[in-house]
């Protein structure tokens, strides 16, 4: 298990790039519940003292997830890691959410390091439901920002019912998946689709298209779409990585303008064939927050059932990337649109970003380098290569 389960666990995060705001304290208005550039977060008491926000994300595969230099604040003399895998856990006395108890009380934990790829630096804490034993059912109302933990059965009024399909482990539920039939358009072209996908809070996109079947492949293929490196291109010749917006039409409800990616690193169809019943119907990626945010949605894992009602509430997405390119910490290029300005003027994958109109990259504030992806203004970045020196102006 170890091998399919650590692997997928820590690539699920550094290719999505959450953050974490770390420690809070709880929220002062009574609200339980954060929708930041689409993605879920609540806070999450450790031993009954310690409050810390988290990333609420359907798509982790443990309960409780944290970089290691957090995780060893709860770490003791019994605490062993475990040599050579990716991910350890801690045992504490307690972690609970939505005033219960999960039912399991491990911290699982991984290299700082290991976070630290595109975007904010902010080290990753994430929390997710346990599935073994879990028959709670859990309540988003994003309208009211609350999260709740419910054990009794309700249908909301205007509510929409997905079966869940749950990806099992001998008896353990490890992944749920949901099929919703729905339309793709952009302009002229349009797709109807049929397919399964992981239901993955944690992806802060329409989807994450893993394994795109034909049809789909060539519907993208006919829209405007961005064609993006990164590392792990060298190593899959044959990968696909697009970014792309289309309207979706999933009745009764048109969602316009929903950014999406192909993601072809690895394949969900191969890691969970051996774990999902065979429905007949494609297994493509994850289904994430750009859909979901739009509805208030109860995951009820007693009845094994997605239930969603529309949200009055709007919350907006992150800003589009307009400089082409995405840096680490260090400035050092770690993914960049192949079809865009930047790459015309000579940047490549791992260059290192040395200023930019003329501060350090590595004084720039976090917020102000989010700031510098997405602005308008005219930016003139200084950039070190194998060649020299060269500036990119955006």
């Amino acid at each position: 298990m170890s091998k399919f389960l650590y692997p997928l666990l820590l690539l699920q995060f550094v290719v999505v790039s959450c953050s974490s705001n770390g420690r809070t304290p709880p929220a002062a208005d009574n609200t339980n519940l954060r929708l930041d550039q689409d993605r879920i977060f609540t806070p999450v008491v450790i031993n009954a003292t310690d409050t810390l926000e988290m990333l609420f994300d359907t798509g982790c595969l443990v309960g409780c997830l944290l970089p290691q230099s957090l995780a060893e604040n709860y770490a003791d003399s019994l605490t062993v890691t475990q040599p050579g895998t990716v991910v350890s856990n801690i045992v504490v006395e307690d972690i609970s959410l939505g005033g219960r108890s999960l039912n399991d009380n491990r911290i699982y934990h991984a290299p700082d390091e290991s976070f630290d790829f595109v975007g904010p630096v902010d080290l990753l804490c994430t929390i997710a439901p346990v599935y073994a034993t879990e028959e709670r059912i859990w309540c988003f109302d994003f309208d009211n920002r609350m999260f709740s933990i419910r054990e009794t059965d309700t249908l909301p009024e205007n509510a929409i019912v997905y079966p869940l399909l749950f990806a099992k482990y001998k008896d353990r539920k490890i992944a749920p998946f949901v099929n919703i039939p729905m339309t793709l358009s952009y302009g002229d072209c349009s797709l109807s689709t049929d397919y399964l996908y992981m239901l993955d809070t944690g992806t802060p996109h329409g989807f994450a298209i893993t394994d795109p079947p034909a049809e789909l492949e060539d519907f993208v293929s006919r829209i405007p779409h961005w064609k993006i490196e990164d590392r792990f291109c060298a190593e899959l010749p044959d990968r696909q990585f697009l970014d792309f917006e289309v309207d979706i039409d999933m009745p009764p409800f048109v969602l316009p303008d929903v950014r999406c990616i192909f993601n072809t690193q690895r394949s969900y169809s191969d890691e969970f064939r051996n774990y999902l019943p065979d429905t007949g119907k494609p297994v493509v990626g994850t289904l994430g927050m750009r859909i979901l945010k739009h509805f208030n949605m109860i995951l009820d894992f007693k009845n094994d059932r997605l239930i969603l009602t529309p949200a009055q509430r709007t919350y907006p997405s992150k800003p589009a990337n307009r400089t082409g390119f995405w840096c680490d910490s260090q400035g050092v290029v770690t993914r960049i649109r192949t079809n865009d300005a930047a790459y015309g003027q000579g940047l490549r994958l791992k260059d290192t970003v040395m200023t930019v109109n003329g501060l350090r990259w590595t004084d720039i504030s976090e917020e102000r380098r989010e700031e510098l992806y997405s602005t308008e203004e005219r930016t003139v970045w200084e950039v070190r290569s194998a060649e020299g020196t060269k500036k990119i102006i955006i």
